[in-house]
């Protein structure tokens, strides 16, 4: 019995079983405590704090604002450009206003260039010679004709610009509209961003200098959209540049000839007024010499009706006295010598003949100097009416060179189609 005491004393008395059982328990709890405790360490260094959520928070305010001040700074560039496009299609409408106003005026030139002709055509046919006044005021009509060709073309070219520039702008209004979605809880103000005082980060330069642009990315402050705005406005603004630069030269150019071939005509038209004055001037003379030897050659025709009629002698031979006859006394005293013959009958036959021939020659003369002189008063009123004409003609253009007055449909048309 001691000895079996023993040997249970040396075994234990529960079974194998349980004890082990409990062993395995004790054990799995010691390897449970170290893995808590490891677990614990680790948790103080990765485990999120107790303000994690109003770090995340911040952190995400942050980049939100950061994104935020990055677009505003893409929105700053965008309304630069805008200005610049609708600073340029303020330009380019002046520029437009003028091809405008130089092409209306052109237009005008053509209806007063058409009108001078039209009212030279009144004239005589006589005064219809082609003279140097023609050639000017065609001359005029191929100048006005070749600067109204240039003045359209440039026109449309400067028209495509500002559709151009119209559609850039609307572009980038799209994109500002855009971009600007995520500025509502940002400051508006974009004067500080756009003079450098403040950065992209928000953080206010003691240097101000402009903000560097972000990059472009397909989900970044500055999109592609954006990026192909800005470089298409660009491009847009540097093609209208180009065409309104030599616009100014254009004008002064086409201003110039015009106003050169205007000059031209008008004088040109007022000395041929001149011209036709003093030959009017000439003819009227004309016509009064004409006058005068009319009166002179109807006196003289007078005097020698008279002296024909003398010649003739008395209509009887009984109205004739004894002094006037071919057989008075002293004569037939005188013809008693043989070849005492006096030639007073052939004489007075042949100064009869004569005074006849010249009363026909003076006839003939004052008739030929009628008719001259019909011809010359017909002249000097042809030529006063060209004179009249040729001045309506100068007064006409002088009163319309300032194109303070509209031209109708139908001149207009007639003008399109030179």
């Amino acid at each position: 019995m001691a000895m079996a005491a023993l040997s249970l004393k040396g075994t234990g008395i529960g079974a194998t079983v349980w004890r082990e059982t409990t062993r395995n328990d004790l054990q799995m709890n010691r390897k449970l405590v170290e893995n808590s405790d490891i677990h614990n360490e680790r948790g103080r260094t990765l485990d999120p704090l107790p303000n994690f959520m109003e770090t995340v928070v911040s952190h995400g305010n942050k980049d939100a604002l950061r994104y935020m001040r990055q677009v505003r700074v893409v929105v700053a560039k965008l309304h630069q450009t805008w200005r610049e496009l609708n600073d340029e299609i303020r330009t380019m409408n002046r520029v437009r206003a003028s091809y405008e106003r130089m092409l209306d005026h052109t237009r005008k030139d053509l209806v007063i260039n058409r009108e001078s002709s039209f009212v030279r055509d009144t004239r005589a046919q006589r005064e219809k010679v082609h003279d140097s006044a023609d050639d000017m005021i065609f001359a005029e009509r191929v100048h006005l004709t070749n600067v109204k060709k240039s003045m359209e073309d440039h026109l449309k070219r400067v028209q495509e610009r500002i559709t151009e520039l119209d559609e850039a702008r609307e572009f980038v209004n799209i994109c500002i509209k855009e971009r600007s979605q995520v500025l509502e809880l940002i400051n508006g103000s974009l004067f500080a961003v756009r003079s450098g005082r403040v950065d992209a980060s928000g953080k206010r330069s003691s240097s101000p200098a402009p903000p560097a642009t972000p990059s472009a990315a397909p989900l970044s402050a500055m999109t592609i959209e954006a990026e192909r705005a800005i470089q298409f406005a660009a491009e847009v603004r540097q093609r209208s540049m180009q065409e309104r630069k030599p616009a100014k030269s254009n004008l002064a150019e086409a201003e110039k000839l015009v106003s050169a071939a205007r000059r031209a005509v008008n004088d040109g038209l007022a000395g041929k007024v001149a011209e036709t004055v003093k030959l009017n001037e000439q003819l009227t003379y004309g016509i009064a010499e004409n006058r005068h030897a009319i009166n002179r050659a109807q006196r003289w025709y007078d005097t020698s009706e008279r002296a024909f009629g003398a010649a003739e002698g008395p209509e009887s031979t009984y109205l004739l006295q004894t002094r006037e006859k071919l057989e008075r006394p002293i004569l037939r005293t005188f013809q008693k010598h043989p070849g005492n013959q006096l030639p007073e009958a052939q004489l007075m036959i042949q100064a009869r003949d004569n005074l006849r021939r010249s009363l026909d020659n003076t006839v003939r003369s004052v008739e030929s100097m009628w008719l001259t002189q019909q011809s010359l008063i017909e002249n000097a009123r042809e030529k006063s009416g060209a004179a009249d004409a040729d001045s309506s003609a100068v007064r006409l253009r002088r009163r319309k060179a300032n194109h303070r007055w509209v031209v109708s449909a139908p001149q207009l048309a007639r003008v399109d189609t030179l």
